[in-house]
């Protein structure tokens, strides 16, 4: 036995439903462009490390290098007055 449909109740509900699905993906468009943006900070924030990094591996490589080649230099020769 089929029941009668009572298009009114339908009609509403169809209606809220649509409401709330356009609400819906309006907000899951702001979470997907605030995460993309998150992402970017990120993925600047790990270059910045990184450059960082290699900054302060160069400027420890320079002083290493530097005190090797003035040590090299005073223990080769002899050292006036001695």
């Amino acid at each position: 036995m089929k029941m009668p449909l009572n298009k009114k109740f339908f009609g509403k509900k169809l209606e809220e439903n649509l409401v709330v699905n356009n609400i819906f993906r309006t907000f899951a468009a702001a979470i997907e462009e605030k995460s993309k943006a998150m992402k970017l900070v990120l993925i600047d924030e790990v270059r910045i490390q990184k450059a960082l990094s290699k900054a302060q591996m160069a400027e420890l490589v320079d002083a290493l290098v530097s005190n090797t080649n003035t040590s090299r230099c005073t223990g080769s020769s002899p050292v006036l007055g001695t």
